[in-house]
């Protein structure tokens, strides 16, 4: 299945059987391995990976209500969607990171908005990976804060911490340097140098409590856990029946 434009894949997303969450996560799935697989454009692969998020969002808060305060161990069903549902967060920042690599190296101020989102989603997905971990009282997989950490540096580093996906200003090359970034990541599973990557390890307690908190923030769209943990710091992906 080839995505070249917007028609193709709003089409293919608006056939998404949300009734039937199984389905819909291998049907989801398809669609972003078609993309990484065969990228389109860059500005129809974002606008796409943009459209994908609700639906994403909603299908994942189902299959997760399978293992969502069970008794461990899980049983293979429970077992299997939560590696499914994990997989699938995971998918969709590779998703971002790779829609980086293809956009123009332009120093504009559409440029850097455009990056900034991609950093914005690239923590986001990061960070509801590690979510599920903890939902599911599991043992967080090696690298996986080093990946989220290298994200938010990124975004620290040219202004765009604080500003949930504001313009990253910075002095020429900083949107090609960003792009070298996000290229890493992508491919070696870390957005940043080692120096870059040590400087996050030295202070990993402090910006570590910071976007734990924020991942693990509730935000009223409990899955039934005791402890209540909300979606994030992106309330929009919330379903309308937890809203």
């Amino acid at each position: 299945m080839k995505i070249s434009d917007l028609q193709t894949g709003f089409r293919i997303l608006s056939r998404l059987p949300l009734a039937n969450s199984h389905q819909a996560q291998l049907e989801i799935n398809n669609f972003l391995d078609s993309m990484l697989q065969a990228p389109p454009p860059a500005d129809v692969y974002l606008q796409l990976l943009e459209q994908t998020r609700i639906s994403l969002c909603f299908i994942e808060e189902q299959l997760a209500r399978e293992y969502t305060g069970k008794a461990l161990p899980l049983n293979d069903l429970e077992e299997a969607a939560f590696r499914q549902v994990v997989a699938t967060w995971l998918k969709a920042s590779h998703a971002y990171a790779h829609c980086a690599q293809l956009q123009a190296a332009d120093d504009g101020e559409n440029e850097a908005d455009r990056l900034a989102l991609i950093l914005h989603r690239c923590i986001y997905y990061t960070g509801m990976a590690i979510t599920e971990h903890h939902r599911a009282r599991r043992q967080l997989p090696h690298g996986i804060w080093l990946n989220l950490h290298g994200f938010y540096a990124s975004a620290e580093e040219w202004g765009g911490g604080d500003a949930g996906g504001a313009r990253l200003p910075g002095p020429a090359g900083a949107q090609h340097t960003l792009h070298r970034r996000i290229r890493h990541s992508a491919t070696n599973r870390a957005c940043r140098p080692v120096q870059s990557q040590c400087a996050a390890t030295r202070r990993g307690s402090t910006l570590g409590g910071q976007l734990g908190a924020t991942a693990d923030r509730p935000s009223g769209a409990a899955r039934g856990n005791p402890s209540s943990h909300g979606r994030g710091p992106d309330e929009g992906c919330r379903p309308a029946a937890h809203q």
